[in-house]
């Protein structure tokens, strides 16, 4: 039975680029300094490389494409990596690259099918190529497609047995399939080829968690968040742990480090306002209800909710227009309705 994917984070490995060449255009030298959006209007608007060579048009469609990809304009970034590719002219390096970029564009778009066909053309050029494989598996890890996934890791792992990111992402894929003690000793393996390694510290938190031991789980998350404080992940995690735990007040300080960090995670938002609902902090809990269904709108976990919030507030007819909405989205879910007796008779 396929098992929906954890939070655990999936390391994805980059081909590297290819060397500065002193005619790079100015958009892709903005790319280069990291200021995307002027790359990508730059190389929107200006024609700034010599019209005599195929290749270096083929290469500034390549460079488009990338500044694209990193300023998250994806189908513009399969645009131009589709027309380096298709005009010809490419050395296999880069060619390579340009697949592998476009591979990694049609991945955040979710298009799975896509990716993995860029990255078999990579392995077909070059079938010793690591990065490739990583990836593909990558793209077939979150295509649930774990027996696939496992065999591409094990060729990278094959490749060079000493890459920690390897071996994280495997085990990903175990405790996925609920093989928690296989990752486990791919966790630990990447924690001892790396000691600093705060992914899969974090990882190896949410695989103790999974199987229900929440004290082993928090030693770890401490770890990760000692190792790098500025991880959004593993604060969600440690936070989930938290709140399973019934910590309401530690997971609020965990779930608030996240807002911190990445202010756009609407399940964030939805599982603080939870915390704070219990807690009876019904103002709290509105407020972060209301900024999570806007993010996404039509939550039923949101909806249910703000339903308590708007009980302790004193509306029960908001409360019980919130319950009706959940019931209308999803019938089969238990609401708050059964697990607080001061509900009854709210459907009445």
């Amino acid at each position: 039975m396929r098992r929906a994917l954890s939070a655990a984070v999936i390391a994805v490995l980059w081909l590297a680029a290819a060397p500065v060449r002193a005619d790079v255009p100015s958009g892709s030298l903005a790319f280069l300094g990291g200021d995307y959006d002027t790359a990508v209007a730059k190389l929107e608007t200006t024609a700034q490389v010599s019209q005599t060579s195929a290749r270096a048009e083929n290469l500034e469609d390549c460079y488009k494409g990338r500044s694209a990809h990193k300023a998250g304009h994806y189908d513009l970034a399969i645009a131009y990596q589709t027309r380096c590719i298709d005009q010809g002219g490419l050395t296999d390096d880069n060619l390579k690259a340009a697949y592998t970029r476009r591979g990694a564009s049609y991945g955040r778009k979710g298009e799975y099918d896509r990716a993995i066909a860029d990255y078999t053309a990579v392995i077909r050029l070059d079938p010793d190529n690591a990065f490739a494989y990583n990836n593909r598996g990558t793209a077939y890890h979150l295509k649930v497609e774990y027996d696939r996934a496992i065999r591409d890791y094990d060729r990278v792992i094959d490749l060079n047995s000493a890459a920690p990111t390897a071996y994280d992402n495997r085990a990903n894929v175990y405790a996925d399939m609920a093989e928690y003690e296989k990752a486990i000793l791919d966790y630990t393996e990447a924690i001892r080829l790396d000691p600093g390694f705060a992914n899969a510290y974090s990882n190896l938190g949410t695989t103790y968690d999974r199987m229900g031991e929440q004290k082993r789980a928090m030693k770890y998350y401490n770890e990760a968040i000692k190792l790098d404080p500025d991880n959004a992940v593993t604060y969600r995690n440690r936070g989930n742990g938290y709140f399973r735990r019934g910590e309401y007040g530690h997971a609020i300080q965990d779930y608030s480090e996240v807002i911190r960090l990445d202010g756009r995670d609407a399940d964030v938002y939805s599982r603080r306002c939870k915390a704070h609902a219990v807690l009876g902090l019904a103002e709290d809990a509105m407020r972060d209800c209301e900024e999570s269904l806007r993010l996404r709108p039509d939550d039923p976990d949101t909806l249910d909710s703000r339903a308590l919030a708007y009980w302790l507030l004193g509306e029960p007819d908001l409360a019980r227009s919130n319950l009706k909405r959940v019931r209308q989205i999803d019938p089969s879910r238990p609401i708050w309705q059964e697990r607080f007796r001061s509900f009854k008779g709210m459907f009445e």
